[in-house]
């Protein structure tokens, strides 16, 4: 289906930040199917190939073959993670770059990570990472919550769930400990959560209340009526939030000060680019406010935005949940491709992370989906079955962290390079 783009103007002015992330061993991603070159009549629903028009990429198999070699190697200690044992204090490795794998036995730490352009041949590179000379499992499972929904790094570096089955904001640490719970009020679902800035640890929004949440440093909430129920969140600045309202408008927000509304018909999504504008999702369109020249909307042809976020190439990325793909868009609104996934992928979230990738959560296929910005992907199957993959962050530890509402939390290793 294509959409049509429109125009108007708006003024504003922002600061901003936005993410998406991640580089490992890749498998031959599909070729990209450029803007203006969609089959036909692409239809919406169905589960064949052939309806989408897609050639398909290939699901998780064998990718790559390198592997970091490790450094000297600590002790190994106990773990109680699910999927395997927890690495020891960390030895040293000259030119290794920071993967460190956590568990509650004890801590790999940034010297005890493994070194770089050696090949392994006895870690499988997709469910597993060499850690201190050990095959260790890439993803990690935490048992914090009931059901956690939206995840995020908080300005403390920490890592924050938002636990929708009790209502509860969860703190943990990078081994995947609870250290601090707060709770929110049931009458505050559906919430939207992001990491603060300044002495903004995380904000998030309470739909009842119609209000913007900041929870301190002191971990304490402080609460500011917006009048409106919000739907998606962005952090500017350490005192400037971005909201959407359904079907309403897209807000700046310095809570006690002012408010600022452009009228338009956004979803939740909301991300900053790097050129300081606000991207939303209007339908099959993309809008952009750029401060104190105009609102624009530009076409996304066939697709429908999942998610989206600021990319490492100065672009906008995307996942369409209904055609199974990932899609880039030019900060000057053209799309110029789109990345065709497994049939019943599911991408849903997408963020960047610290080796120069694009991440997302595949909910249909159980697994967490990395792609290069040329292309390439790679799927990591993640332990549990069903896990019903949600939402994912980058922690201060360079690795990923996700969600899963069936009931655990997730850490995968992400490779990097010096």
């Amino acid at each position: 289906m294509h959409a049509h783009a429109k125009v108007c103007i708006i003024s504003a002015t922002l600061m901003a930040l936005s993410a998406c992330a991640g580089e490992v061993h890749e498998e031959a991603g599909p070729a990209p199917r450029m803007a203006g070159n969609e089959p036909p009549n692409t239809p919406k629903g169905g589960a064949s190939a052939g309806m989408f028009g897609k050639a398909g990429a290939s699901s998780a198999g064998a990718a790559g073959g390198t592997l970091n070699a490790g450094g000297t190697s600590g002790s190994v200690g106990p773990s109680t993670m699910t999927g395997g044992a927890g690495a020891g204090s960390g030895g040293s490795s000259g030119a290794g770059a920071s993967a460190a794998m956590t568990g509650h036995g004890g801590t790999a730490g940034a010297d005890g990570s493994a070194g770089k352009n050696s090949t392994s041949t006895d870690c499988e590179p997709l469910t597993q990472v060499r850690i201190n000379g050990m095959c260790i499992p890439r993803v990690a499972e935490f048992d914090v919550a009931q059901k956690p929904t939206t995840i995020v790094t908080g300005s403390d570096g920490q890592i924050w769930i938002d636990d929708e089955g009790n209502n509860q904001l969860v703190q943990i640490d990078k081994n995947g400990k609870v250290t601090y719970r707060i709770d929110v009020g049931a009458g505050s679902a559906p919430r939207t959560l992001a990491g603060g800035m300044g002495d903004a640890v995380v904000w998030y929004t309470d739909a009842q209340a119609k209000a913007l949440v900041k929870v301190t440093s002191g971990l304490q909430k402080s609460p500011y009526d917006l009048g409106f129920q919000a739907a998606g969140i962005a952090v500017a600045g350490s005192d400037e939030v971005l909201l959407t309202e359904f079907n309403q408008g897209v807000y700046r927000v310095h809570p006690g000060k002012d408010t600022t509304k452009w009228p338009c018909e956004p979803s939740s999504l909301l991300a900053i680019s790097s050129d300081k504008n606000v991207w939303f999702q209007e339908g099959a369109l993309l809008g952009r406010i750029v401060p104190d020249v105009e609102k624009q909307d530009f076409a996304t042809t066939d697709s429908f935005a999942t998610d989206l976020c600021a990319g490492p190439d100065s672009a906008i990325w995307f996942t369409d949940g209904t055609l199974h793909q990932i899609g880039r868009m030019g900060l000057d609104g053209v799309l110029s491709r789109t990345f065709d996934l497994p049939i019943a992928s599911g991408p849903l979230h997408i963020v960047s992370g610290p080796d120069g990738a694009l991440w997302f959560t595949e909910q249909g296929a159980n697994k967490i989906g990395r792609i290069t910005t040329n292309g390439v992907l790679t799927h990591y199957p993640v332990p549990s079955a069903n896990g019903d993959l949600d939402s994912l962050t980058v922690g201060t530890d360079h690795n990923l962290w996700f969600t899963e509402t069936s009931g655990k939390v997730g850490r995968l290793i992400v490779d990097t390079t010096p």
